[in-house]
């Protein structure tokens, strides 16, 4: 009976020889019942490329993603994070077969961009434009590690979460295909690909907190008198206008000339506040004294002129 199974074992795997194309160069570990090889010559199993849940094909080899034109599987774009990643790397695309891929940021298309080194954040689409119709391959985006500018994570198809941190202290996983990230805080979020069983993280600061920038001397968007912006931070950037030019905001905050004006102030996460209020015309101390002296120049001046009229006509 032992002998039997000895000289079915060669049969069988002569059988499979002839009905697949086996490589019969190949020295390692093959499967007995389909003759495929299941590993490679130092024993640690052999990766290929796979179609992913999202129709992309995953390169084990160069760690990419790479996203077909619809009906054309020569077109294609070639990516380093797949499909609705959320990013703080830079991110690199190729394209391949000619075809002509528009990379949109926020909405606004990018002209001459470098495919090759995507840096800026933003909210990023990438589209196939042909001759007839446009065509969105995939989508990404790009934050800096700290900023407002997200309050979830929606991971992409196909990935699951597998640890999440605030703070570090971890935190209970509810849904395995979204983060929420409404609190403050510094998250690290683990998640892995269910088909390739690649693992990823992103570690990014939260800050939903606008600047606390207050404008003292209003009363109803309204000043008869200076006005003081105080509680910018060194890191905050601002954009002053005073009827509808640009205008700088001294150093001590202090803006005395009447007009309208429109302050916008971003901190270091992106978060902006604005504040539009007007400054009416109004006369301080200090013109009130050269009101006063001008006053009395001009009084002197007619004084001068009448007494000067007087005399002559007495002579």
């Amino acid at each position: 009976m032992v002998l039997c199974k000895l000289l079915a074992l060669p049969v069988a795997l002569a059988l499979f020889s002839a009905s697949y194309d086996v490589d019969m160069d190949y020295e390692g570990e093959v499967n007995i019942f389909t003759g495929e090889p299941i590993g490679s010559e130092d024993g640690t199993e052999e990766k290929h490329d796979v179609k992913l849940s999202d129709d992309g094909v995953y390169d084990y080899e160069q760690n990419t993603y790479t996203y077909f034109v619809p009906g054309d599987e020569k077109m294609s774009v070639t990516s380093s994070v797949p499909n609705k990643m959320i990013t703080t790397d830079s991110v690199s695309l190729s394209v391949e077969g000619g075809v002509t891929a528009l990379v949109y940021r926020d909405g606004e298309m990018l002209e001459e961009a470098d495919l090759s080194d995507i840096e800026d954040p933003g909210n990023y689409a990438v589209v196939a434009s042909g001759a007839e119709s446009e065509y969105q391959i995939l989508a990404f985006t790009i934050i800096p590690e700290k900023t407002g500018m997200i309050s979830s994570y929606q991971l992409p198809e196909g990935f699951e979460v597998t640890e999440v941190t605030i703070d570090d202290k971890e935190q209970k996983i509810s849904n395995k295909s979204m983060v929420k990230m409404k609190d403050d805080g510094r998250y690290v979020i683990y998640y892995r690909c269910r088909t390739t069983g690649m693992e990823y993280g992103l570690n990014v600061e939260i800050d939903h907190t606008p600047p606390s920038v207050e404008i003292e001397g209003l009363k109803d968007g309204k000043a008869r008198s200076a006005v003081t912006v105080t509680g910018m931070d060194d890191d905050d950037s601002y954009w002053l206008e005073k009827d509808g030019e640009e205008y700088d905001l001294p150093k001590d905050g202090v803006l005395k000339m009447p007009g309208k004006y429109e302050l916008s102030v971003t901190d270091d996460a992106g978060n902006t506040v604005e504040e539009k209020f007007e400054i009416q015309f109004y006369l301080d101390r200090q013109g009130i004294i050269f009101g006063a002296i001008a006053l009395a120049v001009i009084v002197g001046g007619i004084v001068f002129m009448i007494y000067s009229r007087k005399k002559l006509r007495v002579r």
